[in-house]
């Protein structure tokens, strides 16, 4: 009589943890690249110099060609200026957007530094991402966040 009452228990339980793991795993899956309209979101924010919203996707620590940069008042600090400045991607064309490699880690510099902000700090599932635009070529990278959306953890160039 138990053996009745525990099989659909069992069977439940094998249903449910597989939903999770597929959840799970989709999930993962979707951060291996970003997707277009997020991308064109940031782009969007950069261009109409919308500082306070690039500051509070941005991570902390945060780089920016090479430097940490500790607390949002200072992230926030280098999105103003960017924005102060005029800079936009304007014609902005997305040439890369991939998973983020070794190889990638010294486009932001060759310094222990650096090496120690991606191993500490960029989760795995981080993304790099490559426009062109009239600024010049601008590296991005791209990083999952605790309430599942992506956050900005790195900004290279423009070069």
């Amino acid at each position: 009589m138990n053996r009745l009452r525990i099989k659909p228990i069992v069977s439940q339980l094998v249903i449910i943890l597989s939903i999770i793991s597929a959840v799970s795993l989709s999930g993962c899956m979707s951060l291996s690249k970003a997707g277009d309209e997020e991308i064109a979101d940031i782009i969007a924010m950069i261009n109409e110099g919308r500082h306070g919203e690039l500051t509070a996707m941005s991570s902390n620590p945060f780089l920016v060609d090479g430097e940490l940069l500790h607390g949002k008042s200072l992230t926030g600090s280098f999105w103003t200026g960017l924005s102060d400045a005029g800079f936009s991607l304007i014609g902005a064309e997305v040439i890369r957007n991939q998973p983020l490699s070794g190889a990638d880690i010294r486009l932001f510099g060759e310094t222990a530094g650096v090496n120690a902000f991606f191993s500490r700090y960029v989760p795995d599932h981080s993304v790099i991402i490559e426009i062109n635009s009239n600024e010049g070529r601008v590296l991005l990278v791209l990083s999952p966040a605790e309430n599942l959306s992506r956050q900005i953890t790195a900004w290279g160039g423009p070069y």
